[in-house]
């Protein structure tokens, strides 16, 4: 102690603020660190969650659109109608592949890819039996009610 009682204070508060300094350069360090760490998992989270949420939301949002066309085309009988919201489908169809090809590559594991691949053979099936329901529509085809 007696050390520390010989010392002048200038040399006693260079010290101390120099000690103060070199805690503050570790501590931004660390945090600099820990901040790099939160951006990389932020960034994988959102390209593994929220871009697939957002496509698999939009092509829900258009399947029901599509079904909503297909329950309209049931009770139009004109066939330029028809075939506006036949091209709208079609445009929706097209543009549900992009977002299902998006999706796809946002999975992470292998249980998504085969619920992914259970998905995909149903969906194959409807649109298959949709372009039947379409060309009995076009050919003047409807139930009677």
């Amino acid at each position: 102690m007696k050390f520390l009682k010989d010392l002048k204070i200038s040399v006693k508060l260079i010290s101390t603020f120099a000690i103060i300094s070199i805690l503050m350069l570790c501590i931004g360090i660390v945090s600099a660190a820990s901040m790099n760490k939160i951006n990389k998992s932020s960034n994988s989270l959102y390209n593994d969650n929220v871009i697939a949420i957002t496509s698999i939301s939009y092509v829900d949002n258009n399947l029901l659109t599509i079904y909503s066309d297909l329950k309209l085309m049931l009770y139009t009988n004109d066939k330029n109608e028809i075939k506006k919201m036949e091209d709208e489908i079609n445009k929706l169809t097209a543009l549900d592949n992009k977002k299902l090809e998006l999706y796809k590559s946002s999975f992470t594991r292998d249980e998504d890819r085969k619920l992914f691949g259970e998905f995909e053979q149903t969906l194959k099936e409807y649109r298959i039996i949709r372009e039947d329901y379409i060309k009995l529509i076009m050919d003047g085809k409807k139930m009677k009610q």
